[in-house]
């Protein structure tokens, strides 16, 4: 009986000692996030975006726009004083990667705030993490809703683009041309990544919205060396327009195959490749003429704080930036606007942030950012903002907006068949 109630004792303890150093640990924990801007020497933000790997091309890019915005807060004082210190990781374009590096930055470099990786399925995998730690994250380039679940409290979208699988403005486009040359029949290509599957059904809801007649709605593997059985079903189905959607390499085997087996529909839309009109030239050249497609952002777009981001881009990079570029950028304005509308006492507070963003507006290269909580209340999703996009068509070898009328410096046209 005696030892009985010695075990019973020893237990008791024991389960007092763990609790007490639970809570010492998380007080601790919570303290070095949360400690004020008076005991801070920098604030530290973490990602991890490919820059190796399938991703690469578009990672990096969303990585200037991280950079150019550290170096503009930097060379402007910080903020409160504080510079601003990027702690970045590759990774390779693999979303299990993406996740344990997270993990890593939030318990091992006690970053203060997250910025996301590039790509729905990468930030899908990650987001769990941060969810975990309550740790708010700012995602540049996730418009999958998977990125957004109802029980995800902490995930905010940057990306102009909207929530891909609600609404997809290259569909609307075409959808709502005027009535004598708007196409009656349509095709749709995505590849298998959470991205171009989400934006195919966005396409898929929009031209069904509008009375579309879909002869072909197919997935083709990520990473195929050979589309020409899919692009035979395409010819076969004859569509009179066609949306393709994917990453940057597979529109451009796509398009590339359609153009080899003489394929022309009178409008080609792509997705990820005309948003580096550069890279998607110098794989096409003169046969991108008359091709479209939906960008979230554009270099002429006439805002000022875009004016500004276009000269401080060229000054620092020696090009015009691209839209993966303005995605990272705006992120960072995101983040710098709620910390300075919370002030220093407030630094390091994930709910204070979170609570922040639902109701901030901010202005970005695009026009001006904010949640969207008609999505929220509506889909039940946190957090996606408002969608703003243009269209832009390739004449020639150089693309041109073609909607909205405030920003087109061209018409849409029916183009000569470019092959």
């Amino acid at each position: 009986m005696k030892n009985r109630q010695a075990i019973t004792k020893l237990q008791a303890i024991i389960i007092a000692v763990i609790l007490i150093a639970a809570v010492v640990l998380g007080g601790v924990y919570y303290f070095i996030l949360s400690k004020p801007a008076a005991m801070r020497t920098e604030i530290k933000i973490g990602a991890a975006v490919a820059q190796t790997g399938s991703q690469a091309v578009y990672g990096s890019r969303i990585l200037n726009g991280y950079n150019l915005w550290a170096k503009k807060v930097n060379e402007a004082g910080g903020i409160f004083g504080l510079p601003v210190k990027l702690v970045v990781y590759d990774d390779k374009s693999d979303p299990t990667t993406t996740k344990a590096l997270y993990e890593r930055l939030i318990t091992v470099d006690r970053v203060d705030y997250l910025f996301g990786p590039y790509g729905s399925a990468n930030s899908k995998t990650m987001a769990s993490v941060a969810e975990k730690y309550k740790m708010v994250v700012l995602h540049p380039c996730a418009c999958s809703a998977q990125v957004y679940p109802s029980n995800f409290e902490y995930q905010f979208e940057t990306f102009v683009r909207g929530i891909a699988d609600i609404f997809e403005p290259k569909a609307q486009f075409i959808c709502t041309l005027p009535e004598e040359i708007r196409p009656k029949s349509i095709g749709i290509i995505y590849t298998s990544t959470a991205f171009a599957k989400s934006t195919a059904v966005g396409a898929k809801a929009n031209c069904e919205k509008y009375g579309m007649n879909i002869l072909l709605y197919e997935e083709v593997p990520e990473g195929a060396s050979d589309v020409s059985g899919l692009i035979l079903k395409l010819k076969e189905a004859s569509p009179e327009a066609v949306i393709v959607t994917g990453y940057f390499p597979d529109e451009v085997l796509i398009v590339r195959t359609m153009i080899e087996m003489n394929f022309n529909p009178k409008i080609l839309a792509v997705t990820t490749a005309s948003e580096d009109p550069p890279d998607f030239i110098a794989n096409l050249g003169e046969k991108v003429n008359g091709i479209i497609g939906g960008m979230y952002y554009w270099v002429d777009m006439h805002t000022d704080v875009n004016k500004q981001f276009v000269e401080a881009f060229r000054a620092t990079y020696g090009e015009d930036p691209t839209a993966y570029d303005a995605h990272g950028y705006t992120t960072g304005l995101v983040l710098e606007a709620a910390l300075k509308s919370l002030g220093p006492d407030k630094l390091g507070d994930q709910e204070a942030l979170r609570e922040c963003l639902l109701n901030i507006e901010v202005p970005i290269p695009m026009g001006t950012w904010k949640v969207d909580k008609a999505v929220v209340d509506e889909y039940k999703l946190h957090y996606p903002c408002e969608p703003r996009f243009v269209i832009g068509q390739f004449f020639g070898e150089e693309m041109k907006t073609v909607y909205p009328p405030e920003y087109a410096d061209a018409n849409f046209v029916y183009p000569k068949p470019p092959w």
